[in-house]
């Protein structure tokens, strides 16, 4: 390996270092800093009859259908705090809840229990529906409700649920005249 040369300018990152977010490698990156974290949770939620999940940064423990005996929520809530802390990482309050049967129960947005597929919540199904049905009665958009912004969360609708978000698309393509996406 040759020397450097004296003459080549070499930068040196004077503010707090940090990755980007939203890179393309930003998932990768966070399974491998997780991995063990993964691990540790994977193996407190079987020991306790929950399963465990993670997508990005939100964790998710559920009780298998037809759980038998005490959830334990007490001891899963420490033992998770305790791991999360002992991995580096940390829990944030605001974002820690606890889901309960018959009450909504959402994971990253989207409505879980039931017997149906996960999908989108009722009321931002609603709030797209209205929004697509004034636009296309000729009435000004609300703020936030952009062409493209509806676009985007029909795309979220068909994305759980192809048959609904397909037609919210086609009427959104019958408004700006482009292919739908």
């Amino acid at each position: 390996m040759a020397p450097i040369s004296r003459s080549v300018p070499l930068y040196v990152a004077l503010g707090p270092r940090c990755l980007p977010q939203g890179a393309p490698t930003s998932p990768a990156l966070t399974n491998t800093l997780g991995l063990r974290l993964d691990r540790r949770l994977a193996g407190l939620a079987r020991k306790l009859n929950w399963r465990y999940t993670r997508y990005a940064d939100d964790l998710t423990f559920s009780l298998p259908a037809g759980h038998n005996g005490p959830p334990r929520v007490g001891t899963l809530l420490g033992s998770i705090r305790r791991i999360v802390e002992n991995e580096g990482f940390e829990l944030h309050p605001d974002k820690t809840t606890v889901s309960r049967p018959g009450g909504r129960q959402r994971i990253t947005g989207l409505v879980v229990n039931g017997d149906s597929p996960p999908r989108a919540p009722r009321n931002f199904r609603r709030r797209l529906r209205a929004a697509i049905h004034n636009r296309l009665q000729g009435k000004p958009a609300h703020e936030g409700e952009s062409l493209s912004t509806l676009l985007g969360w029909a795309a979220y609708v068909f994305m759980t649920n192809p048959t609904e978000g397909e037609k919210y698309l086609a009427d959104l393509t019958r408004l700006d005249g482009s292919p739908a996406v």
